[in-house]
Order: structure tokens, then C-alpha cells, then sequence
């Protein structure tokens, strides 16, 4: 008699409330899901930036102006690092190595040991037991996102303010000198390291000969931006033409 009453006049009246909740959650879960996020009036502005041996810079919002996404700049690190990995040689199992399946001698009467095939691993020139071999370390991460995660790790420099803009013309005055690009990063070196974002030129040989021999100091053309380096590092050295590049890469 119980399997003629419909399901949900056996659930009681607990049981509607529940399925009647799970209901209002799963249209809520569907409507911020399809619903876009317009951010906070105060994160839509430019953000305005002095620039060393110059005026001032303007920084687009959408460049700059990114909520912080640790989930994000984790996947962007572990996409980066995992894709660098690299494996030795790998080694040849008794399957792969060249040589006769022939027994050497036979199983008695000889008065030695008994031995099988020459591509043993326990025989001069055999296979290798339990080897390395070749895998593939390398994981996937698409474009938008990558994108976005350069933008977040540029944002959170900015809140932090350890972002420096600088004239291009501050670089090129040290003329690939060691000592003249120590004297220039000396304000901000003594409690930070550093890396200098420039737009590469010809010319930059010396500039990033004399940045070598700098430690904790890296010099990376703006093509090489990755949200590794822009974490390892403290402060963020950016020329103006740099700045320009970068925002015709990442603008949404």
C-alpha cells in the first residue's frame, strides 16, 4: 500500500522543506553562475602612478585594478614549473635491448651457474632493471586564463606598492655600467630584491650584462613577463615603454 502514495507525501513535511530548500539553492547557485560581476566603482578607476625622471602614469583598471586569485597564480605556477621540468636518458628494458633470446650455455652439466639470456640486467651490455624512463610532466593552462593570472600577480604589486615606474631614459643613462645601474636601484635595493620589466631594444646587451652581475636582481624583456618571476621577486621595476607593451598585451 506504502509503494501507491506519491514520493513526496512520504517525505513529510521535513522532507518538503529540505527538497524545497535544496531547490532555492541549486537557482541560486545557477544564477551566480550566469550572472556577470560588475566590480565596485572604486576598482573601475585608473589608477595614477609617479613615475621616476618623469611626470605621471595612468594605469587602465582593467589591467591593474584585478581581485587577488590564489587559485589562479597557483595554477600559473604549477602550469609553468611543471612544464620546465626535464628527464634524463631514459634506460632500455630487456625488451628493447639488441641481443640474441638464446640461453648462453646449458641448464646442466656444464658445472657453472645457470643463466638465461644475455640481455639480463645482471649481464655485461643488458637492459637496466628499473630505470627511468621518459614521462610527461607538462599540464595544460589556456590563454584567458594565463592571461588573467599576469594581470592578478601586476594588481596585487600595485596594492602592495612595491610597483616603480621608471623612465626608459634611466636605464639607458647607466650605459651597460655595473656601478652606474647600482647607484640607479639604489633606493630601492636595500631591503628588497628586484626585477626590472624593460621593452627590449638592440642595445640591451650591456644593460643586461651589467644587471648579472647584480644579485637579486633580474633583467627580463617584456615579452618574458610570467607570474614566477613576478612572485619570486619583491619589488617591480617598470620602464614606461614596458608599461605601454603591457598593456596592449594583457587589456581584456
Amino acid at each position: 500500500a506504502s509503494s501507491m502514495v506519491p514520493g513526496n507525501v512520504r517525505l513529510g513535511r521535513e522532507g518538503l522543506l529540505e527538497e524545497a530548500a535544496a531547490r532555492v539553492r541549486r537557482e541560486a547557485e545557477f544564477r551566480a553562475r550566469n550572472t556577470r560581476i560588475v566590480p565596485p566603482r572604486e576598482l573601475m578607476e585608473d589608477a595614477v602612478v609617479p613615475v621616476v625622471g618623469g611626470e605621471t602614469a595612468r594605469l587602465p583598471w582593467r589591467v591593474f585594478k584585478e581581485p587577488l586569485r590564489v587559485d589562479l597564480l597557483h595554477a600559473y605556477v604549477k602550469w609553468q614549473r611543471a612544464n620546465k621540468r626535464q628527464l634524463g636518458n631514459p634506460t632500455k628494458t630487456r625488451s628493447e635491448i639488441r641481443g640474441s633470446g638464446r640461453k648462453i650455455r646449458q641448464q646442466k652439466g656444464s658445472g657453472m651457474a645457470r643463466v638465461g639470456s644475455i640481455r639480463s640486467p645482471i649481464r655485461r651490455g643488458g637492459a637496466k632493471a628499473h630505470g627511468p624512463k621518459r614521462r610527461d610532466f607538462s599540464l595544460d593552462l589556456n590563454k584567458a586564463e594565463r592571461r588573467l593570472a599576469l594581470r592578478v600577480a601586476l594588481s596585487a604589486k600595485l596594492r602592495e606598492e612595491n610597483l616603480v615606474l621608471v623612465e626608459d631614459a634611466l636605464l639607458d643613462e647607466t650605459q651597460g655600467k655595473t656601478g652606474n645601474l647600482a647607484a640607479t636601484l639604489k633606493p630601492w635595493r636595500p631591503a628588497s630584491t628586484l626585477l626590472i620589466l624593460h621593452d627590449p631594444k638592440p642595445s640591451d646587451d650591456l644593460l643586461r650584462r651589467a644587471a648579472k652581475n647584480i644579485p637579486d636582481v633580474d633583467l627580463l624583456p617584456v615579452t618574458a613577463l610570467n607570474v614566477y618571476s613576478l612572485l619570486y621577486r619583491h619589488k617591480l621595476l617598470l620602464t614606461t615603454g614596458a608599461l605601454r607593451a603591457l598593456v596592449d598585451a594583457l587589456h581584456p
